[in-house]
């Protein structure tokens, strides 16, 4: 089975934009659902006031990761409706690099929930995983075949 590599790429960045929209959303709506008090640390504001500065960041990074690979889709439409051999190994590209970066952030996820015991939420595998999935299948895509062969 494979997937039109627009449409992977499209729901790959909708992942993404959707994990980083939840994470401003746990950060500064209810930061204690995301961010565990210590019960012996004095000042445990600090804690949530920490976790909301890298949560922006890491929040706006892949709200910006969603938006660029979902901008990069309509090109991808065009040049693949053109079968472009010439931009078949970028878009082959796109998806690779998505691919092993969901790979890795879901390996990172799973090191901090089984072995430190304090991992990501649920979403963030489940979003993560069909990044990767979705990224597979966009690159056995036979329009990318089709277009090495233009």
């Amino acid at each position: 089975k494979t997937m039109h590599p627009a449409r992977a790429l499209r729901i790959a960045g909708g992942c993404y934009a959707a994990l980083g929209t939840m994470v401003f959303c746990v950060l500064w709506l209810a930061p204690e659902v995301g961010v565990p008090k210590s019960a012996g640390n004095p000042k445990p504001e600090d804690v949530i006031t920490t976790a909301r500065g890298w949560g922006d960041i890491n929040g706006c990074m892949f709200v910006g990761l969603g938006s660029m690979l979902i901008y990069c889709a309509g090109a991808v439409d065009k040049v693949v409706g053109e079968k472009s051999a010439a931009a078949v190994p970028v878009v082959n590209r796109m998806l690779l690099a998505n691919q092993v970066l969901a790979m890795f952030l879901l390996g990172f996820a799973t090191f901090h929930t089984v072995i430190l015991k304090h991992g990501p939420p649920p979403p963030v595998f489940v979003a993560t995983g069909v990044s990767a999935v979705v990224s597979y299948l966009g690159r056995k895509s036979k329009l990318l075949e089709a277009g090495k062969e233009a």
